[in-house]
């Protein structure tokens, strides 16, 4: 079964150009990065929270909780067989 949460992270360049976004940084929250050593795999959260044998790694990057202009979804999902995470700009169960 896959379970969804979503972020949204501002576009900040493209392949010719950059964008310039009005960037609201105290609507910004941090995404962590948490490393699990037994399968060698890496997970992202808005959460700081240890997740069982989850290592917490660093602040990887900062995305907007909530929709905002100029931004993408951002969804991860969970893969509960293949115990594995997609995270993914595109709305696969749709």
């Amino acid at each position: 079964m896959l379970k969804i949460r979503i972020m949204f992270i501002v576009v900040v360049f493209s392949i010719s150009s950059i964008v310039t976004a009005e960037i609201n940084f105290e609507e910004l929250v941090p995404v962590y990065r948490y490393y699990k050593k037994d399968n060698k795999k890496h997970r992202y959260s808005t959460s700081e929270e240890i997740m069982g044998k989850w290592k917490l790694e660093r602040i990887e990057f900062y995305a907007y909780a909530n929709p905002m202009e100029e931004t993408v979804p951002i969804y991860r999902y969970y893969d509960k067989e293949g115990r594995d995470h997609l995270y993914t700009a595109k709305n696969i169960l749709y």
